[in-house]
């Protein structure tokens, strides 16, 4: 068997893990609603939350946040039973991690259309270096409390524990290929709120705790 099959299956799972649409069902069980028909039509913790309620938000916190943590621990999980999958070691986690965040982020089952990945991010963290998700989450809260905008906290939260991968990855603490995953990862995250950075200039972003709006059905 080609070396390559079962890495490739790995990361072709963790697309398809990533990109179920937990924020959808939620809202749909929960309230009966399609969330992309309300607030900014992301599918993500924040927009539950804002629509839909506390604890179907929080809900799709902690489904979200497993989509970034158990690729990762199933991969350590055959290492530990069969030995580094054939040289992939550090390097499959990464690939792992980032095709999560990819299905998440832009999902094939919704024309690849998805969440905004902060949350899977943070579970990445979580799997790969507890630190750096201490001080993404630390960072994140420091931006929520003051300000109360979920997007400011999401950008600078990923930002600071992409960071802190990339330091702790160049001082020989870490793998230096998670420190690649820190640029990636953050990179990403970032992109999916540009939306959001645009709002925050001018003034117009959506604080925590503001209802969402309705828009426009989904075709």
């Amino acid at each position: 068997m080609s070396p390559f099959i079962l890495p490739s299956v790995l990361i072709l799972s963790s697309y398809l893990f990533g990109a179920i649409p937990t924020g959808l069902a939620v809202a749909k069980y929960a309230k009966g609603v399609d969330i992309r028909n309300y607030g900014s039509g992301n599918t993500g913790m924040a927009n539950v939350t804002r629509s839909v309620g506390v604890l179907p938000g929080m809900l799709v916190l902690i489904l979200d946040t497993s989509k970034g943590v158990l690729p990762i621990v199933s991969i350590r999980i055959l290492e530990a039973k069969l030995g580094s999958i054939h040289g992939f070691q550090g390097l499959l986690e990464v690939l792992c991690g980032i095709a999560s965040l990819l299905g998440h982020n832009w999902s094939v089952y919704f024309k690849f259309t998805g969440g905004k990945g902060a949350a899977t991010g943070m579970g990445t963290l979580v799997a790969l270096s507890p630190l750096s998700f201490f001080v993404a989450a630390s960072v994140a809260l420091l931006a929520l409390v003051p300000f109360r905008y979920m997007s400011l906290a999401s950008i600078t939260g990923s930002i600071a524990g992409g960071l802190a991968l990339v330091i702790l990855s160049v001082v020989g603490s870490h793998p230096n290929v998670w420190g690649f995953y820190g640029v990636i990862g953050a990179s990403l995250i970032v992109f999916q709120h540009r939306g959001n950075i645009e709002r925050l200039w001018n003034g117009t972003e959506t604080k925590l705790g503001q209802p969402g709006i309705r828009r426009p059905p989904v075709d």
